[in-house]
């Protein structure tokens, strides 16, 4: 597989874009750069599943390339990274570290586009912990509705 550094149209990318993502980078008490990333769930027929990457999927039918990669990480981070700035707005004003944009070539040139924004936030030693703490209270909700469901379903027939 061979990289290259290239430029694409802004509108060949918002056109032809099928997914995009945000990988927060932030630089710690000792200045070291911390890569957030999340892990995807397992799933055994699915190649990408329980794999690092950043928090990215794919575009849905009305959204813009920027909607789609503030939605992923909305909804993959549960709402636990915080921006000095709307994430709406750092994105539309350039204001990210780098975007990567990926265009795949195989046996035949392709106009699909994935774009990944890295975006500086600021450092919080306790992301980790919050979100698992926020993912089990939300586990938790489910399996109560899911009996509240199965209660109430079996109550009513």
């Amino acid at each position: 597989m061979e990289l290259q550094e290239d430029s694409f149209y802004e509108t060949m990318i918002e056109n032809c874009g099928i997914g995009a993502g945000i990988i927060p980078i932030a630089l710690d008490d000792n200045g070291d750069i911390q890569i957030l990333l999340a892990k995807e769930r397992y799933v055994q027929q699915w190649k990408g599943s329980y794999r690092w990457s950043g928090f990215e999927g794919s575009k849905k039918e009305n959204e813009n390339i920027h909607e789609n990669a503030i939605r992923e990480l909305e909804e993959e981070g549960l709402g636990i990274i915080t921006f000095d700035k709307p994430i709406k707005e750092l994105l539309e004003e350039k204001k990210y570290v780098m975007r990567i944009v990926i265009n795949i070539f195989q046996d035949r040139p392709s106009n699909r586009y994935h774009s990944t924004y890295v975006v500086k936030v600021k450092w919080n030693p306790n992301w980790v912990e919050d979100f698992l703490i926020l993912r089990r209270k939300l586990q938790t909700l489910k399996i109560l509705g899911d009996e509240l469901y199965y209660f109430t379903t079996k109550l009513t027939n």
